[in-house]
């Protein structure tokens, strides 16, 4: 099983099916755990998202064995991967592998990790890639030659390229009957400017959502969250708008009604 350091601490189910893994009628055989450990979760600091030191401390509830490896370390990972699979056949017992690493891209195309770990994110666009150090360290060694490493680079882009093309083509074609809706369809909700329906008014829409674009001097928006800020605006003009900015106005509204919003949980300050 494959999981985010995130999800492994306590955000998802791993608490429970670890605890049921050793019960009889439960018991699977062992499973071998690997945590993509990037160390921010999704937009999160470890200290802000549990309780406890590692990400696999949960593990400790069935004696699992857990082995920490340096994802810029290939050869290390494999030799981790190895014996935490020999453990598991020899015992038929759980045993986790938390691969210390880092996320270069966001979380999803929506998501940027420079927004709210800047620092951390400096250091990563600075760094070199596992795949660059390891080559070189191949080529160091006389283990591969500098030809067989780029025909080796240019087998994978091509192999990304087919894939990336083939995905452009399949959504092209005409959708089958009962297939699922569109996220960019699903996610757009048409709004009623002040007619009898509405829960605000269309006044109090443009007021809100002029707060947007309409900042204090002197406060500098992230350049690449003021886009999103000016899609915003953009999507009442169009009577169209998605789940952000819908959130937003409820609150605003409340807000303007004379209501105190408390939104709790880990985004929220970031937020």
């Amino acid at each position: 099983l494959i999981h985010g350091d995130a999800a492994f601490a306590g955000q998802g189910v791993d608490a429970e099916t670890l605890n049921l893994s050793q019960l009889r009628g439960y018991r699977t055989g062992g499973t071998v755990h690997v945590i993509i450990n990037n160390q921010v979760g999704f937009t999160t600091a470890p200290e802000y998202s549990r309780s406890s030191v590692y990400a696999t401390d949960v593990a400790r509830m069935i004696q699992a064995p857990i082995f920490h490896v340096n994802g810029d370390d290939p050869e290390a990972c494999a030799r981790v991967a190895r014996l935490a699979f020999e453990y598991r056949q020899a015992f038929k017992k759980d045993v986790v592998i938390d691969m210390v690493c880092y996320r270069r891209r966001g979380h999803n195309e929506g998501e940027n990790p420079s927004f709210t770990q800047p620092l951390m994110y400096d250091l990563i666009d600075a760094k070199r890639s596992v795949r660059k150090l390891y080559t070189e360290a191949l080529i160091g060694r006389g283990d591969i030659t500098v030809e067989e490493a780029e025909a080796s680079l240019r087998d994978y882009q091509l192999q990304l390229e087919r894939a990336f093309t083939e995905t452009r083509e399949a959504v092209k074609k005409p959708q089958e009957p009962g297939s699922v809706v569109k996220p960019d369809e699903e996610e757009r909700i048409p709004i009623d400017h002040g007619s009898a329906g509405s829960a605000i008014s269309g006044e109090t829409v443009k007021r809100i959502i002029e707060s947007q674009v309409s900042l204090p001097e002197g406060f500098n928006v992230h350049p690449r969250l003021q886009p999103i800020l000016q899609r915003r605006v953009k999507s009442i003009e169009d009577d169209a708008i998605d789940w952000a900015t819908g959130e937003m106005l409820a609150f605003g509204s409340l807000l303007i009604d004379g209501h105190p919003v408390r939104v709790v949980g880990q985004d929220t300050r970031r937020g």
